[in-house]
């Protein structure tokens, strides 16, 4: 009965366990990290104007410790540009874990090592290969 609300006579389904809590961001806060990119931030998204060869962006991710990852996303205007969800660890500062892969505008439930560990690692999210007048529109994690 957990799963269903009574109102009245009627028994619902309650759905509210299949979105979780919601992380998100904007276009803007991804950024290149090479300086020589430029880019435009119109409306909070994100315009690669001048990519770097692979042109990868990224965009920090801060969501709270113990916390379950369940699916991630990125929305933009290519379809075939990959996205990675990420995990870097802090002691090392060299190994980092790919947790989630998908093309923009795809979801991926499909999430490995998905507790969020702050005290070991960083995360963050990537999109590889833009090229110039690709748009990342926003990101969006569904956590418990």
């Amino acid at each position: 009965m957990a799963d269903q609300l009574i109102t009245g006579t009627t028994l619902i389904e309650d759905k509210r366990h299949e979105f979780g809590k919601v992380w998100s961001a904007i276009g803007k806060q991804f950024d290149f990290g090479d300086s020589s990119d430029t880019y435009e931030g119109d409306w909070g998204i994100l315009i690669s104007k001048n990519p770097a060869a692979g042109g990868m962006a990224i965009c920090g991710v801060n969501l709270p410790d113990g916390s379950e990852v369940k699916s991630f996303i990125v929305y933009g205007s290519e379809n075939d540009l990959t996205c990675n969800l990420k995990r870097h660890q802090l002691s090392t500062r060299s190994t980092e874990d790919t947790m989630a892969s998908a093309n923009m505008n795809t979801a991926d439930e499909t999430i490995s090592n998905e507790r969020i560990n702050n005290h070991l690692y960083s995360y963050y999210i990537e999109v590889e290969a833009m090229a110039a007048t690709d748009e990342i529109w926003g990101a969006k994690i569904v956590y418990d």
